[in-house]
């Protein structure tokens, strides 16, 4: 399983992630935009580009994403399956959110596992969501 945190979130929170997730499932990675962007070889391919090409998953903190159709649609255009911030994921601390991701990971790790194209979901404590 591939997720990868969009470039608003911290690094250290996909850095944190990564390194207590690697503990059980070394198969599992947990990276940043930043990351893909220091990997760029000189192609100058947007992020997600080369995130849907890599077969991550994105976690983003956008939130409110229904109320935004065309940026919705961007991301399905994408290919990629992301997940959006319900507002209570947002209200937690950051140690409590890499906390509501590990509780998710079984449930994250079905969803890659199915994974063909675009695909969006919300995501809040103890819940996954399809929302597209």
């Amino acid at each position: 399983m591939k997720l990868l945190l969009s470039d608003d979130l911290p690094p250290a929170l996909s850095e944190g992630l990564n390194t207590i997730i690697q503990l059980s499932h070394d198969n599992y990675h947990v990276g940043h935009a930043f990351d893909l962007r220091a990997d760029d070889g000189g192609n100058n391919l947007p992020w997600q580009v080369k995130a849907a090409e890599r077969g991550w998953m994105v976690l983003t903190n956008f939130r409110d994403i229904e109320k935004h159709p065309q940026r919705l649609s961007a991301w399905l255009e994408s290919h990629l399956v992301v997940f959006f911030p319900t507002a209570k994921f947002c209200a937690c601390t950051f140690p409590a959110r890499s906390a509501v991701i590990l509780a998710l990971i079984p449930e994250l790790r079905k969803i890659y596992l199915a994974r063909s194209g675009g695909a969006a979901y919300s995501i809040g404590p103890g819940k996954i969501k399809k929302i597209a």
